[in-house]
């Protein structure tokens, strides 16, 4: 009797080895190959790239939609100028009157033509006069300390003031009063200082 050898089968045609247990050769034929490491797939780099395009237009968006608030919140916001004089004679009495100017039309004695006149705050032989501005820009200060009252400046001859006065940058020109290029500032920030020397 001859005996056929045994035909194979689906089970019979893979009969792993000892030594490739482990690791079947199916396995091993189909296992994606490992990327070099920082390598990043195709579709890992696009959906990233998809992502910050997404995130900067949410930025853009709350950008503008905030703009017009800070906007607002800019344009409402006060403008000020203190100015502190020195050396004010308070024995003399009267009334110390400041004016701030934003051109030379009336500058220094016209207080109609300044955009704000205010009176001296203080004691002593320090005062404040304190503005508030409507942004940023060229301004000039002229002071006056007003002995009669008269809320004008009185003279001798050349038109030299009889009442103490003073003006921004401590201008003193000897037969001329000081010019509004002479006497301007620059007001870049919301709160400024300026300190200015009376004369008598």
């Amino acid at each position: 009797m001859v005996f056929a050898p045994p035909i194979p089968t689906l089970f019979s045609r893979w009969k792993p080895s000892s030594a490739s247990r482990s690791t079947p050769p199916l396995a091993r034929s189909t296992a994606a190959p490992r990327r070099p490491p920082g390598v990043r797939s195709r579709w890992t780099r696009r959906i990233r790239t998809i992502g910050m395009v997404a995130l900067a237009s949410f930025a853009g968006v709350t950008s503008s939609a905030t703009s017009p608030a800070t906007a607002r919140a800019e344009a409402d916001a006060t403008w000020e100028i203190k100015a502190e004089l020195r050396g004010v004679e308070g024995k003399r009495g009267g009334t110390i009157l400041c004016s701030v100017f934003d051109s030379d039309q009336g500058f220094p004695m016209d207080s109609s033509k300044a955009i704000a006149t205010v009176t001296a705050s203080g004691k002593g032989q320090t005062r404040t006069c304190t503005f508030e501005v409507p942004g940023e820009g060229s301004y000039a200060i002229s002071v006056l300390h007003d002995e009669n009252g008269n809320k004008k400046v009185d003279t001798r001859v050349f038109g030299i003031p009889k009442e103490g006065w003073a003006t921004s940058n401590n201008v003193k020109p000897r037969f001329r009063a000081p010019t509004f290029e002479e006497s301007r500032f620059e007001v870049t920030t919301a709160a400024t200082t300026k300190q200015l020397d009376m004369h008598y």
